[in-house]
């Protein structure tokens, strides 16, 4: 029996973050008589430490006052709470309490814990659960931790359809290629535009045995958000040669999502446009406040959401590589849909960091070979960067990333899988 010393008002969420502890562990009959009552103080095999449940009850979430020399809760003796510090990290919380934002509302990588411990690339829950296994003898007696092998999650966000003929165009006539320029005016205006290149990114997945998923845009123009206009999709999502390709992506086995757009619609309202209502959701510019997001995504019924990633950084935005049910903290339950954090996007590197092709492709290939246990890698890979003219070298850099996934061994896992494997209960 482990037992444990928690504040009673907290007895959910040590519940909750026990759950997805038992993940990352041989588990047995023993595990399952777990005395989560108080009082047992210095008998105690685990403590919660008060700090943690001044936290959850005070709902004061700054990081900044949270911790000092380390993302890491301390108990009144001054040992770690590596329970109570990995819920306020797979949570987010840091978030619920910041009226902070970039220029697109977001909640800046730079306010972030892991922008100030630079530990973005660090899959610290899972360093924090191991320790915890480590240094409790009531689990590692007679049990053993478990490495889960690492996994690839692919997906495209279709934000541009029209706007090949500008960009590949000058890149065609700087490198004198008319014979390219005349092929893209023909496509832009006779045929489909160069970038609905949908079969071709399904066929260069299948080489490396991916079904990935695509979310798409059905609101269209340009949207104000905090004084300035964003682009939403350059596309009209009811045209034929649109609602085609989306049957296509389902007949070859691959999967559609919603990409929530800059609007004020509801989720539910851009999911009706769609024939089959898909249950993934990816939203535009990874745009997310919490904890507002996540009831918005329980409310609309879909069941997996990709939204959580620091656009202008590579690595964990809550610092922890697999999906899971984020906690109502409200409700003090898990949420009823599953969120799959983003870890590399083509954007974040050449978009933000304006990086080459090839530098981008080092630091990719390094998070990968780095977490090739305990992850759910997911790579996020825009159409318009599957280009053989201007973004070549970008193509290649997407290649060479499922290859080197395919070399290592990674599975390709899809929505329905992490669904099946990640949502417990309905959520409830």
């Amino acid at each position: 029996m482990v037992k444990f010393d928690v504040f009673p008002e907290i007895l959910p969420h040590v519940k909750y973050i026990w759950s997805i502890f038992l993940r990352h562990v041989e588990t047995s009959d023993l595990l399952n008589e777990i005395d989560l009552t108080i009082g047992h103080g210095e008998r105690s095999d685990i403590k919660i430490s008060g700090d943690f449940h001044k936290c959850i009850e005070g709902r004061k979430y700054d990081h900044q006052s949270m911790f000092r020399d380390v993302p890491l809760f301390l108990t009144e003796s001054g040992k770690p709470d590596y329970l109570g510090t990995a819920f306020y990290l797979i949570n987010s919380l840091q978030e619920y309490d910041s009226d902070l934002e970039d220029k697109f509302g977001r909640f800046p990588y730079e306010a972030s814990l892991q922008s100030r411990f630079e530990c973005s690339t660090e899959n610290l829950v899972v360093d924090y659960f191991r320790a915890l296994f480590e240094q409790t003898s009531q689990l590692k007696s007679g049990l053993k931790w478990k490495d889960l092998p690492s996994g690839i999650f692919i997906s495209h966000d279709i934000d541009l359809i029209r706007g090949a003929l500008y960009e590949e165009g000058v890149w065609a006539i700087k490198k004198g290629r008319f014979d390219i320029l005349l092929s893209l005016i023909w496509m832009e205006f006779i045929s489909d535009p160069y970038w609905l290149n949908i079969d071709q990114i399904m066929n260069i997945n299948d080489e490396h045995d991916v079904k990935s998923t695509f979310f798409w845009l059905v609101r269209n123009g340009k949207a104000r958000l905090n004084g300035q206009e964003i682009s939403n999709a350059n596309y009209h999502f009811k045209s034929p040669s649109i609602q085609n390709t989306i049957q296509k992506v389902s007949h070859r086995g691959f999967f559609n999502g919603l990409h929530k757009s800059i609007s004020t619609d509801s989720i539910q309202d851009e999911i009706s446009q769609f024939q089959d209502a898909p249950e993934i959701n990816r939203n535009h510019y990874l745009l997310m406040q919490l904890p507002n997001h996540y009831h918005q995504i329980e409310e609309s019924g879909i069941k997996l959401d990709c939204t959580l990633g620091f656009a202008p950084y590579h690595g964990f935005r809550n610092s922890y590589g697999l999906p899971f049910q984020p906690f109502n903290m409200f409700e003090k339950r898990p949420y009823r849909f599953v969120e799959v954090p983003l870890h590399l996007m083509d954007a974040t590197f050449r978009g933000y960091h304006f990086l080459e092709a090839e530098q981008a492709e080092r630091i990719m290939i390094e998070f990968i070979e780095s977490n090739q246990t305990n992850c759910l890698i997911s790579v996020l890979w825009h159409n318009n960067f599957f280009s053989n003219y201007k973004y070549a070298p970008w193509l290649n850099v997407y290649k060479r990333v499922l290859m080197t996934c395919r070399e290592m061994g990674l599975k390709s896992w899809n929505p329905r899988d992490i669904i099946e494997n990640y949502l417990t209960n309905g959520g409830n």
